[in-house]
């Protein structure tokens, strides 16, 4: 799945004429085709065809994405910083709404799914003002910084974003996040010849079992890449299967005073949380943990 800031976020309303509503699907079928150039062409029309609609942020912010893909970084730029300027008041929207956004994002099983679902989705807030539209411009700017290699910048504008990943607590949702993030600091660490530093955030996502599913795959590779940087195949085959036999654990308390229990191991010089257990979860054993880090994707990239 493309990287989930350069895909389409147009919302529908209700409330809109069948050619708003045109023009938007034309556009989202030319960008999920990859004809960047139509869907530009597209999104211009509209907005001077439809002037004083209510998402014209959204229609900026597609059109800076869109420049993105096309590597014209200065045109990008000039577009979501703009779009920051004019949305210094963000008014956040429901709890609820935000989940149910996040969690459908992730059951999006592919590129054309996703697309689909994204222009279909209809939301009854002002756009303009939901705080996506701030998130993932200031995640894309730090992209833009990041191909140019501008990497302090990246971090600056990263770091800004990463104050929108938790504002919400919408299980799944959250962990989507956690994960985009993990890569996103990762990536611009081992740019920046700070290999321990990427691990630092790259290993706790790749190596905790609640975010072991495909959408994991590039901090897991990405991890694996930054490893053999630093140690032979050879040196990290041997610290996992040292790590996983020494498996220990720590307890912490939920809101409720409930036992939250963590599953530790200690693998290139870093404490990893490899497991929590929450209340009411099925029992596992210290087995149980080894024998799922053992088909990890990392271990299998090592072991390959």
């Amino acid at each position: 799945m493309k990287n989930y800031i350069l895909l389409l976020f147009i919302v529908l309303y209700s409330t809109y004429s069948s050619g708003q509503c045109d023009l938007i699907e034309k556009a989202s079928k030319a960008y999920c085709e990859q004809d960047y150039e139509l869907a530009i062409s597209i999104l211009e029309n509209f907005k001077t065809t439809y002037p004083k609609t209510n998402i014209t942020t959204n229609i900026d912010y597609q059109l800076g994405m869109m420049y993105l893909e096309k590597k014209d970084y200065i045109t990008s730029e000039a577009i979501l910083k703009k779009i920051l300027q004019d949305s210094l008041q963000i008014n956040y929207p429901d709890e609820k709404i935000v989940c149910d956004f996040e969690e459908q994002m992730e059951k999006a099983t592919d590129d054309k799914n996703y697309c689909i679902y994204l222009n279909s989705f209809i939301l009854e807030n002002d756009l303009d003002s939901f705080w996506y539209t701030k998130k993932y411009t200031l995640h894309s700017l730090s992209k833009i910084y990041k191909e140019t290699n501008q990497f302090e910048m990246a971090l600056q504008y990263l770091n800004e974003a990463s104050n929108y990943y938790t504002r919400f607590g919408c299980g799944s949702a959250y962990r989507l996040d956690k994960m985009h993030r993990a890569a996103s600091y990762g990536d611009i660490y081992f740019k920046m010849n700070q290999p321990q530093r990427a691990l630092e955030e790259l290993l706790p996502v790749a190596l905790d079992m609640l975010y072991v599913n495909k959408k994991s795959n590039h901090v897991v590779k990405l991890s694996y890449e930054v490893l053999l940087s630093i140690y032979t195949t050879k040196q990290l085959q041997e610290a996992f299967n040292s790590s996983i036999k020494n498996i220990e654990t720590t307890e912490e308390f939920d809101s409720k005073g409930q036992t939250i229990t963590n599953y530790h191991i200690n693998f290139m010089g870093l404490n990893l949380i490899v497991y929590k257990r929450y209340p009411g979860a099925k029992e596992v054993t210290q087995t149980d943990i080894e024998r799922k880090l053992e088909s990890s994707g990392l271990h299998a990239l090592i072991f390959s």
